[in-house]
Formats: C-alpha cells, sequence, structure tokens
C-alpha cells in the first residue's frame, strides 16, 4: 500500500509484526484464543478461591486469615508488577496471577464467613 504519509510508510508497519505486501500477521489475536484464555484463567481463579475459602472457612476470623490473604496479595502484586514490565512473561505468569487473586478472594470470604455466617452468599 503505497501512501505520501511518513507515519504510515512500510517500515512503520515493521514494527508491529505486519507485512504490508501481503497484509498478513503472524501474531494475530482471535476471538476464540481470547474466550479460550479468559475461561482457562477464570476456572483457575474460581478453583483457588473456592479451595481457599473451604480450607480456611472455620478458621476463626481475620486475624487468623490475615498473614495468608497478605502473602496472596504480596505475590499477586510482584506478580502483577512484573508482567507489566516484562510484558512477553504473561503467557506463563497469568495463571499464577489468577491463583494468587482466587486464593486472595476465598481467603477475604473466609474472614467474613467466620464473623458473619452466611454474608458471602448474600452478597452475591
Amino acid at each position: 500500500m503505497r501512501t505520501a504519509n511518513p507515519a504510515l510508510n512500510e517500515k512503520t508497519f515493521e514494527t508491529f509484526g505486519f507485512d504490508a505486501v501481503t497484509a498478513e500477521r503472524s501474531d494475530v489475536m482471535t476471538l476464540k484464543g481470547t474466550a479460550t484464555k479468559t475461561m482457562m484463567l477464570l476456572v483457575l481463579l474460581v478453583g483457588a478461591a473456592g479451595w481457599s475459602w473451604t480450607t480456611l472457612k472455620g478458621a476463626g476470623g481475620f486475624q487468623a486469615v490475615l498473614p495468608y490473604a497478605i502473602g496472596g496479595l504480596v505475590v499477586s502484586l510482584a506478580v502483577g508488577i512484573a508482567m507489566f514490565f516484562r510484558p512477553q512473561w504473561a503467557p506463563v505468569l497469568a495463571p499464577v496471577y489468577a491463583v494468587g487473586e482466587g486464593a486472595v478472594i476465598g481467603i477475604i470470604s473466609a474472614g467474613f464467613v467466620s464473623r458473619h455466617p452466611g454474608i458471602v452468599f448474600q452478597a452475591s
């Protein structure tokens, strides 16, 4: 595609992995791939939340589950920062982040259930 605009020359499209001659990309994101990865991460998140909630449900309040919650938040924050600065690590670190955040959700829910029985189900 020929254009007089210097911002749209062939060299510009090479940086995005786009071949200006054939108009094809090798790393195209598809709707099916996005939906599949989203569902996989959601399953990991819900599984980790369910496991941590059932494990710590009768732990005895927020004081008992606070160290677990802080640990999960620190791990999730570290992984999130690593993915921000190194996006190429995201395929490996995204499942770790989903499990960490799911565990934190389950831990916080367990703390609320131990103090106020039934409140988690009422909130949803």
